[in-house]
């Protein structure tokens, strides 16, 4: 039985066109259970982008296009459910999802926090993921996930900064482990998303190493943060330098100096044993993207 609200928060950035705003409060009115409000948060967006709807939707405005961070706290900061899910404004939800996130929260350990989706970019195709079971995860998309609105006010929230990636989800991960939360998945909970450009890919690998690396010289011994730093920044750096995506080397390299100096500043280091700990779930951890 559903006792817990839901709230769904979508952060519509500057560009966005109505249609895909539409076609995403379309799948949640859609829902099996619907939200019992919808937060759409204009991140630098005209107001004008919100189309008419029969669900129950206010409106957050922010001063400018200020990230998908900052625009998730604005929206998660006024929900008054027990539940907040966090979608992307131009991916479907497919229509058993808010009913799956729900009845999992209803029945599930109070340690579980926050639970992860499953992005897919096949929009034609109603997906039911298969996996091993609900287990927990520490890398996850902020584009399709949902978290106890409690436990994500305990810790936090979402960290303030710009830019996008996995970085900003792996260090809510953490933060919520350390607090004794973990975060797993869902097969029913799906995210039709339309498939990214390979620009978009570029794009994404300045922000995401660049949070990364903050999270790593936070959470982490020094000498695991500057190997695991090292590697990354090796790998990554030859994969965009084979594709010839020079310019976008010398971007990375930047915006990981500053995510590094700002996990310094932040210093509270896990012990080795608590790494191992996190590791075996960091390695145990199945893909959240589909039919890519």
């Amino acid at each position: 039985m559903n006792n817990l609200s839901v709230s769904v928060v979508l952060v519509v950035g500057a560009g966005r066109v109505p249609a895909d705003l539409e076609r995403a409060l379309l799948a949640l009115d859609q829902q099996e259970w619907r939200p019992d409000e919808v937060i759409v948060v204009l991140n630098g967006a005209r107001r004008d982008v919100v189309p008419e709807t029969a669900l129950t939707l206010r409106t957050v405005e922010l001063a400018g296009d200020l990230g998908c961070s900052p625009g998730r706290n604005a929206g998660a900061a006024t929900a008054t459910t027990d539940i907040v899910v966090f979608s992307d404004d131009d991916g479907e939800l497919i229509p058993r999802s808010i009913r799956a996130v729900t009845e999992c929260f209803v029945h599930a350990s109070p340690t579980v926090g926050a639970i992860a989706g499953f992005v897919s970019s096949c929009l034609d195709r109603d997906d039911r993921v298969e996996t091993t079971g609900m287990q927990p995860i520490l890398r996850f998309s902020g584009g399709a996930c949902a978290v106890r609105r409690h436990v994500f006010e305990l810790v936090g929230g979402w960290r303030e900064a710009r830019g996008r990636g996995l970085g900003h989800e792996f260090d809510l991960a953490v933060r919520l482990w350390r607090r004794g939360y973990d975060v797993i998945t869902l097969p029913d909970f799906v995210l039709k998303h339309p498939p990214r450009h390979r620009e978009h890919f570029a794009e994404l690998a300045v922000d995401n190493n660049s949070e990364l690396l903050r999270t790593y010289f936070e959470h982490f011994p020094l000498p695991y943060a500057m190997a695991a730093a090292a590697l990354k920044l090796v790998r990554d750096g030859t994969q965009l330098i084979k594709r010839g995506e020079l310019s976008t080397v010398g971007g990375m390299v930047g915006a990981c100096a500053i995510g590094a100096r700002g996990g310094w500043r932040a210093r509270e280091p896990l012990s080795w044993r608590q790494l191992a700990e996190l590791r075996r779930i960091d390695g145990g951890a199945p893909s959240t993207r589909l039919g890519t």
